[in-house]
């Protein structure tokens, strides 16, 4: 073979390889569209029998069909009327704990490990939970008000306070630098439980003593004279 034919040969191949594939055809595609058919109704079957069924006055699925034999709006007047179905109740709570999950971060700390109070049911409602330890055992290694100084520092928040009166002053003092505001429950000794010892006194801000069992336990931070709790 001669070189101009080798070159002819090497043109025409390079030729071939570069056309463009012939486009395939819609009536090739006919059973892709049947299948995507098929699954969109198959995934929107459910919606519509529930939503068939609402209007539905017969009150059950299991007779229900995909077009009521009439509609009414009994079932949503007895579902958000009906005492012995709260359903508002309900969706009002589910709306809290999911606000709740969402917004709140616990802090727990303590001197090691075993020492940690209600670990699985922080973790059980799902909120986000922190953990330090003195010796390190869990969590992060250090003061449970070390996290809290970090999550002021992330931004604003409202601090819930309760544990070792040294504690909860450590947290106000940081809630107050932060300019945030801090709410701590005290656990001073009761003898009487509703004012008459003074038992429980602690000293106010502004002067003067609050009494733990009747204006208390949980006070505004910024509202006690820390340094005169026991």
């Amino acid at each position: 073979m001669t070189t101009f034919e080798q070159t002819e040969t090497l043109a025409g191949t390079r030729v071939a390889e570069a056309a463009p594939h012939e486009p395939r055809r819609r009536g090739d595609l006919w059973w892709r569209y049947l299948v995507s058919l098929l699954a969109i109704a198959f995934a929107l079957f459910p919606a519509v029998y529930v939503v068939s069924a609402a209007f539905n006055p017969v009150p059950s699925l299991s007779t229900a069909s995909i077009v009521p034999e009439g509609i009414t709006l009994e079932n949503f007047r007895k579902i958000l009327s009906d005492p012995r179905e709260p359903y508002p109740n309900w969706y009002l709570n589910t709306m809290l704990i999911a606000t709740v999950t969402a917004v709140v971060t616990v802090l727990l700390g303590a001197r090691s490990a075993g020492e940690l109070m209600a670990v699985p049911a922080f973790r059980a409602l799902g909120v986000s939970l922190r953990i330090a330890t003195d010796d390190g055992s869990e969590g992060q290694r250090g003061l449970v008000t070390e996290l809290l100084g970090a999550e002021l520092a992330a931004g604003p928040a409202r601090v819930y306070a309760c544990g070792p009166t040294p504690m909860m002053r450590r947290a106000a003092e940081l809630a107050a630098a932060a300019a945030q505001p801090c709410l701590a429950s005290l656990e001073n000794r009761m003898a009487c439980g509703f004012g008459v010892c003074l038992g429980c006194a602690v000293p106010r801000a502004g002067g003067g003593y609050a009494l733990v069992c009747r204006d208390g336990p949980v006070f505004a931070a910024d509202g006690l004279r820390w340094e005169g709790l026991p």
